[in-house]
Parts: C-alpha cells; structure tokens; sequence
C-alpha cells in the first residue's frame, strides 16, 4: 500500500511560496508604512533608496533589507510565532528555523539544536557608552519589546528568525562638538564560540558539533529613511554595533536578524514536499533530498555536502529530461507516488546517486543515474526502465536501492500486474546500468505491492523487497540472494506471526546492515495504526526473528510507527520513523541492539510545529551512526523540510553507572558512562544529582540526591533529549553511625585527629585522615566538601596555610577554599535535616552558614590595589566603559538550594541553576 500523507523536515526559513511572492511583492508598501511608524516602536527599516547601490540577496535571491519585514510581517499573520507566556518566561519559537527564543529582564535566550546563545544589552549612547539598566519585557502578538527612556529594544518572530531592532531618540547632549558615533555592545554568554565573518557583515555563533545561529543583515536608517553607515565588531564577549549618526534625522531604525542555521534548495519551486526521500553517504557528508512536488510535481533531487555541522547544497538541482511538460501535467493532483525525486539512493562513498520516478515515461516508471567528479554531478548512462516486462502504471521508480560501491541498482514497481508488485536487478558497465536476470517477485497476489520498499546489502548480493499487501494486507518480506545474474529467493518469506495485530501491513519499510545478517521490516499499520517493526537475523541460508517485535514507548496516537527504518553498518543500531505520532507531527525512535536484545535509546523529534508536518516519513542514518537526517514533506505547507541530527545531536545513551549502589541518605559520588553527554547536562538519580561534571562525551560525574530505598534510572538530560533505560542506582538503608570511626575536625595545624587512636601512618597535612565515608554535615558547624576535578586547596580556620584536598572531607565553617583551578562540591545541612549541595569552581571563598540553613560563600583574595584611581577610571570609560570594568576575583556556582554569594558590595541569593559572581573594581557583578 502507499499513502499521499508525504511527510518530512531540513527546515526551509520561508512560508508558502504564494504568501512569500505576496510578501515581496507588498514590500515596498510594508516598508513605508513601518517607516512612518517609527515614534510608536512598531518600526521595522524603511525601504533603502534605489540610490544606495548593490545590497546583498538572501535565500530566494531576498535581499537583506527586505528579510527582516518580510519575515516580521508574515509572522504576525500565523499564531505560530506568537510570543507565548509561560512560567519560564515570554517564549516563541520559529519552526522553520528550529530557533526557540526566551525573553527575561536578563535578556534573550536563543537555542538553535545544541547551540544555545544568551544576549543581553549592556552598554549604549554616543561617544563613551553608559550602561544599560534591565528591565521586563513586554509582548503583543510576534513581537517582544524592552522599553527604556531614549531607546527601545524589540524581537519579532518569524519564518526567517528573530529581527532585533533598536529605536533610538535623540540624545539630549547631541550637539556639534559631541561625537555621533552611536554604540550599542550586547554581552554574549552561552556555549556558542561567536566569529565574525571576512566582510564584517555577519557574526556566527555556534556550538562544537551544532547548528549555528547568524547575527546579521545589519541596516541603520533614520526618520527620514537615509541609510545610515553601521558595522558589526567582537569585542571580547560582546557584539559591538558601531552606527555613524552624522547628519541624521530623529528617532533612528537599527535593525540586526538572528537566523538559525537551515540547509535548505536554493531553486525550489512550488510546494516541493522537500525531503520526501533521503539518502547518506556511508561517513554521513552528502546527502541526496529528493522532492517530488518541485515545479508542480516534475521533481527535482538536491545534493548536500557536510562540513562539521554545516550542510551546503551541491550544484544545482537534478532533474530527469523527461519531467517537464506533458509529463508534469501527467503528475499533477496525483499526490504521493509521482514526480522524480520520489526514491533516492547513494554509493557508500557518495560518488553515485541512483533516482527514481515513478510517474515518468507514460507512467510506467523510470530511474536514472548520476555520478560526481569534482564536485560536478552529471547523468550516468540511459536511464532504466523495466523493458517489456513491465505493465502499464507499475510505478517504477518508486523504490530505489544501491549497493555499497555503487556496481548493483535494485529498483522497483509496486503497481506493475495490477498491484502485484515486482522488482528489477540492474548492474554497472562502463557506460552505464544494464538488467540483471529476471524480475524479482513474491507470491503474486493482486495488490501485494511487492518492492513497496527494497534494501541492498553494501556488497549487493542479498536484497530483502517488502510486500506490505500480501496475505491479506498482513505483509511480508522477502530476502533474495544473487547468484551470478540471478536472484533467488532465500529461506522464505518474513511475516510477523501471531505477534502482528490486525493488517499490520508488514514490509512498509525494510532495512539491512552491510553484511545482509540483520533485517528490519516495519508494519505501519499494526495495532490498528500504532505500529511496529521486527528484526530478523540469518544464519546460514535460515532467517528468524530477534526478539519480540519492537514498539514505541511514548508514541501519542496512531504514529504509524515502522514508515520508516534505517540501520548502521554493523546493524547494532536502528532509526526508525512514526510520521503521524502526536496528531501527524511525528517523531522517530533510535534502538541498539546489546548481546542480541534490543532496547529503545530515544525519542526524536522537530520540537514545536505549527501543522501536520508528518517528521519520521523519510530517514537515512549514517554507516557508524554518527549522522542521522529526518524528512517532514508536509512542513511550512507541503514546502518541506529535513533535520539534522549530527555527531553528538542525538540524544544521550547511558550504559552503565559506578558505583551502582549507595545510602538512601544521598551524597554517593558515581561515574556515568555513555555516548553523546553535552555540557550542561543534567542528571537524575531518583531525584535531580548534584554537582554534575561533564568529563568528556562519554563519562559523568554526580553526587546522588537522598533517595527511596530500591532501583532508580539513572536519567541523563541534554539539549537533545533524554537517555532512556540504560543503567539503575541501588538505595540502600545505610548502616547506624560507628563511633569509633567518627573524624572530628578542629581548628589550627592539628586537626583532622580521629576521635581515638593516632593518625592514620603516612597521614601529612590538615586533611590527610579523610575518612571513606563522610558523617552528616551539622547544621551551621560543619559542611561536607568533595574534590571533582582539578587542583583544590582548604585552609581551615585558624590555620595559617592550605592543604590539599584529594578526595572527600567535613569542614568546619569558615573554612577558606581555593577552587580557582578546580571544581568542589559543597554540602550542607537544612533546618528539617534534608541535605544540599552546591558546586563552585574558578574561585576562592569563604563557607559560613546561618540558622536558617542559608550557606554563604564569600568571594576572597584578589587584589584591589590594581584597581585604577577615579581619575584613571574616568579617562578609561572615555575610551571604552568594557576596559574599565577590570574583574579582582570571581566565583562559579552551580546548583539549587538554600545558598547564596557574597562580594565585596553585594551579596546574592541562589536562583538559578548557574550563576557567576564577579568583583569588579567598581562594584560587584
């Protein structure tokens, strides 16, 4: 069976093509109209004289200036972009983009996959910048304003990003002798490392591993509409706008554009259904996105090239000769299986594509072969057809398969003999594809649709051809084994057996790892639309099933789990698609194969969409699994897009904690050990850990949280998702206290004496007697202290030098420690007797708590004789007021609970899960 529900999502940044033509068509009106609405802050750039010479295009040859109104315009004309009100904060996401943005006094926070970018205005004004006081935002539709007297910060969503602007009033100093420079610096915080491009024009930010965010199409204009000179710089941890003001009439436009980063054609034309079939390279960096829709369903095939996490298209589009014309109108309104670009597939090294049209060549089908030099791609041979054996409206070319070095095509006609279905062989010659032996066929029934799906092994010589209709829609698969020019059936066909419920249409999708041994065959419809797919594995010349058949969990609805499926080469790890979970926007699941079980891992999906956009309809994974791309056709109304998921995008994976067992009382230190761990992950152990440690991608460190007695998930947490079932802590009762082992620390050079007997041989130093097994911090005497990486040192009080702290130790308060070169976690006791915990590093401070349980960490050391004199410091704020702000000392913290910084002018209360706390020469940050 086929279906026309044609899903898929590599985010197009643009609307329908007919909104976007209307949109361009309105600009210069829009323009003018938000021009003379400037005083009211509803002002986007007024349109740039004709005058102004050459400007520079954007996606669909858009130039700069007409993207950001454009986008803004559009965007309040769909809820989707709205700013909504949450407990987080004002949140608003642009789908297309995949760019989520969140607006607090502290700022915009924008996360693009991984990448996640904190901007925050912090100096503004004319010739020496003054800092800028925060304040609440305010939303009214796509639209987020910041409201201060003289200037206006604004964001307004849309499908090509967030615009910023700025309104600016005239300053009440301006005159002849004043500078008419205007500055506006934005600190830049987050994981994104920002770059500024080779013509000043864009600055980049971006994650290791990430799609990247692009602060740029800067334009500057005044009242009146002159276009103002303006650039972009990086200073430091800053985005420097630099506008030269001379001249100008007020109030002035300043107007940047964050876009997230989106692979996306160039030349589509139409509603495409863009990443209606997918293909990738064995190594993950090209890829073939085929949209069958393009140019009113002729088709067209794009090529993309990966560099790190950037995908760049190839080339222009390819087109088969035959898809224009009266074969296009033979397509038209024919949705689903029409139009070239319906099935693609590529070579292992991603020098040969192999492209089906089911619709061309009167309907009978066809395919055709293109190869690359260079990066040149041109048409390889005659195109393919299936001769004379083939029935009129077979559709081939619905189905495609490749082997490895590209020598073996399999192609295949799930409507030739009146849907029975067949599949043809074709091998390589030096001038082109040539049939190979007889067609392939299954049992013949009418409306099988034998090769509704078809998988080659990397060598090409086993071939496993889906037939979803068979046995009265039960489905089946078949594995064919090549034997010189033939192929033959081999150790008969695949079913689901009693575990298929209902017409679970087996064989909608197949998938085979490079060997040909391990088997996937999905069931859409099983379950009355839930879905599921079975694995299989060969021994010899016999298949059988692995394991019972696999299934979502999590899955919302009828998701059709099983559209689709891929494997990796070594057929340990499986994607699998649901294109209609969650009321059709869709999902895909990754599972791995351990010691012949097989275990779901995770749940992707294309975050927040505003439609049906079927995400999971086509996938293609990469041969070691360290590249995964996800189609949704039916997105930004049947445009269509595709995601993604590179290296260290995919959600964690945990396979083991150490050690696996500790004291329902908490404070346990384990290892995690995984795949795909981020900074800034978040572990939970019963409940939320602490002081978390990203070591490296493979491995965590965290102090469990008091928990009940039994198993726990160990659940890791990242940008990407959630880890799932990979290893469990144990609770357990602890043991009562033993006196005899109990370490009291007292003050002076003497401390750390065990309660009895002398100090352990070998001990040396203040806290050389730590005991394996910490007793409970006392509330407002002593605190437990552990080392987690790096170089720490405590000097207790009344002692006149630091120790070394090597592992794990109870302190007194005020107790110094010296964390500058290294991270400690801290914990405490609360009033009720639960405990607390806090990570610091990069600073030196001092532990004290009061009664109530708040600890206090005070930033000490530094040295403010080095601070400028108030008249060094005004000459320094005339050349720049970032230089003047010389930081003394500095102190991360990390965490929640009852705790709070202190520095040499303020002190503050523990609100958010990371904080830094700064001395600066003029106060404390």
């Amino acid at each position: 069976m086929t279906s026309s529900r044609a899903d898929a999502q590599l985010p197009l940044p643009l609307p329908g093509w007919r909104l976007l033509l209307a949109a361009i068509l309105a600009s210069a009106t829009l323009g003018a109209v938000l021009c003379s609405s400037l005083p009211s802050e509803r002002s986007a750039l007024p349109p740039a004289p004709a005058s102004q010479g050459s400007i520079d295009p954007g996606p669909f040859g858009l130039p700069v200036s007409a993207r950001g109104p454009i986008s803004a315009a559009i965007g309040a004309e769909q809820p989707v972009y709205r700013v909504t009100s949450s407990e987080r904060g004002l949140q608003s996401i642009s789908p297309p983009q995949r760019l989520h943005s969140g607006f607090d006094r502290a700022g915009v926070t924008l996360r693009a996959g991984a990448t996640t970018v904190h901007l925050s205005l912090h100096d503004a004004g004319f010739g020496a910048p003054a800092s800028v006081a925060a304040v609440a935002p305010r939303a009214q539709g796509n639209r987020v304003t910041y409201a201060r007297r003289g200037l206006s910060e604004w964001y307004v969503n849309g499908p090509l990003g967030v615009e910023q602007g700025f309104t600016v009033a005239r300053p009440r100093s301006l005159s002849r002798a004043a500078s008419t420079s205007l500055t506006l610096a934005l600190a830049i915080s987050g994981n994104a490392r920002a770059s500024l491009s080779a013509n000043a024009r864009t600055i980049e930010l971006r994650a290791a591993g990430a799609p990247a965010l692009r602060y740029g199409g800067l334009r500057a204009a005044d009242a009146s509409g002159r276009v103002l000179p303006a650039r972009l710089a990086l200073d430091g941890h800053a985005i420097v706008v630099r506008v030269d003001t001379a001249g100008a009439r007020f109030p002035l436009s300043v107007d940047p554009l964050i876009e997230g980063e989106a692979p996306t054609p160039d030349d589509m034309v139409g509603e495409g259904r863009f990443g209606y079939s997918i293909a990738l390279s064995a190594n993950g960096t090209t890829a073939l996105v085929g949209a069958p829709g393009d140019s009113e369903f002729a088709g067209a095939v794009w090529v993309f090239t990966r560099n790190g996490a950037s995908w760049t298209q190839q080339g222009s589009k390819l087109t088969a000769p035959e898809a224009a014309g009266e074969e296009a109108e033979a397509c038209a309104g024919e949705a689903g299986e029409c139009g070239f670009g319906r099935s693609v597939a590529l070579s292992a090294d991603g020098n040969t594509a192999l492209i089906g049209a089911p619709r061309a060549n009167a309907a009978h089908g066809a395919a055709w072969t293109f190869t690359r030099a260079g990066g040149a791609w041109s048409q390889f041979g005659e195109r393919l057809t299936a001769g004379d054996a083939a029935k009129g409206g077979g559709s081939f070319g619905a189905t495609v398969a490749l082997s490895s070095d590209g020598a073996t095509a399999l192609v295949g006609a799930p409507g030739d003999g009146t849907g029975r279905g067949a599949a043809w062989g074709f091998s390589r010659s030096t001038t082109g594809f040539a049939q190979q032996g007889s067609e392939l066929t299954g049992d013949g029934e009418i409306g099988s649709h034998f090769a509704r799906s078809l998988a080659l092994s990397a060598d090409g010589t086993t071939a496993l051809v889906g037939s979803p209709g068979e046995d009265a829609q039960a489905g089946a698969a078949w594995v064919f084994a090549r034997s010189g020019a033939d192929w033959v059936a081999q150790g008969g066909k695949l079913t689901g057996g009693a575990e298929e419920l209902g017409e679970g249409n087996l064989g909608s999708s197949v998938a085979l790892s490079a060997d040909g041994d391990t088997a996937l065959a999905g069931a859409r419809f099983d379950a009355e639309g839930a879905g599921a797919v079975w694995a299989f594995t060969r021994s010899g010349a016999e298949w059988s099933q692995q394991g019972p058949k696999l299934t979502a969990t999590g899955e919302a609805g009828e998701g059709q789990f099983g559209s689709s499926a891929a494997l990796t080469a070594d057929g340990d790890t499986a994607l699998i698609g649901a294109p209609h979970d969650d009321t059709s926007l869709g999902a895909a699941w990754t599972f791995v194969r351990n010691e012949g079980v097989w275990e779901q891992q995770s749940e992707l999906t294309s975050g927040p969409q505003g439609g049906k956009d079927g995400f999971g309809r086509s996938l293609a994974l990469a041969g070691d699994g360290a590249a995964a791309l996800i189609g949704a056709a039916r997105a930004e109304h049947r445009l269509g897009a595709v995601s993604s998921f590179l290296g260290n995008s995919l959600p964690p994976v945990v396979t083991s904690v150490d050690p696996a067992s500790g004291p329902t009382t908490g404070g346990t230190l384990v290892t995690i050990t995984g795949e795909g761990f981020l900074e800034g992950a978040t572990v939970q152990i019963g409940a939320v850990a602490t002081s978390v440690q990203i070591v490296s991608e493979t491995e965590i460190t965290a102090v469990t949280a008091p928990g009940a007695p039994g198993a726990s998930e160990v659940l890791v947490s990242d940008a990407n998702g959630d880890s799932a079932g990979g290893a469990s802590f144990t609770y357990v009762e602890p043991p009562p206290p033993s006196p005899e082992a109990t370490t009291e620390l007292v003050s002076g050079e003497n401390a750390a004496i065990p309660s009895s007997g002398p100090p352990p041989r070998g001990s040396i130093g203040v806290l050389a007697s730590t005991a394996s097994a910490l007793p409970p911090p006392r509330l407002g005497r002593t605190g437990n202290i552990f080392r987690l990486s790096g170089i720490v040192r405590v000097k207790l009080p009344g002692s006149s030098r630091f120790t070394l702290l090597t592992a794990g130790e109870q302190i007194p308060f005020g107790s110094i420690v010296d964390a500058r070169h290294g991270k400690v976690s801290v914990t405490t006791a609360r009033p009720n007797g639960s405990l607390q915990t806090m990570i610091f590093f990069a600073g030196e401070f001092k532990l004290t708590q009061a009664r109530n349980g708040r600890a206090t960490s005070t930033l000490v050391g530094g040295d403010y004789a080095s601070c400028p004199t108030a008249r060094e410091r005004r000459h320094r704020l005339a050349a720049g007021a970032a230089r003047a702000k010389r930081p003394v000392r500095k102190l991360w913290s990390e965490g929640h609970g009852s705790y709070s910084t202190k520095g040499n002018y303020a002190t503050g209360a523990v609100l958010g899960t990371r904080w830094l706390t700064a001395d600066l020469c003029e106060g404390t940050l």
